[in-house]
């Protein structure tokens, strides 16, 4: 856990990059990690790549308010007011819009392509 803590105080010292690293290691080892997905669509600013981090924290706890709150948020619908215990604070947006994209080589290696699936945008 030691690098989820040092991915956390990288992004909030706004550096989203390193982050998007120590999480993609944490990721490797620990791919059920709910928390570890949550922190990462944290790191993007591309909407489907925020969706996609989240619904793997979803799929991981099905039950995840977190998971659940920051979907609805993604979707502009009103969600219930969850305290938030493991997951990161609502920041979705602080990254920017223009903000780093997951490098292909930080993606966990049981994943098929990238978080864009296999698109690179304007912003990327």
């Amino acid at each position: 856990m030691r690098r989820m803590g040092q991915a956390i105080a990288a992004l909030e010292a706004g550096r989203a990059v390193e982050s998007q690293q120590l999480l993609a290691q944490v990721l490797r080892q620990e791919p059920n990690n709910e928390a570890a997905w949550l922190w990462m669509a944290e790191t993007v600013a591309a909407p489907e790549r925020k969706r996609y981090c989240i619904q793997r924290a979803s799929a991981v706890n099905p039950a995840s308010e977190d998971a659940r709150r920051l979907l609805a948020e993604l979707d502009g619908q009103p969600a219930p007011a969850v305290t938030l215990v493991s997951a990161p604070p609502r920041r979705l947006a602080s990254v920017g819009s223009a903000g780093p994209a997951i490098a292909e080589d930080a993606l966990p290696e049981d994943e098929p392509g990238s978080l864009s699936g296999g698109r690179r945008g304007a912003g990327d």
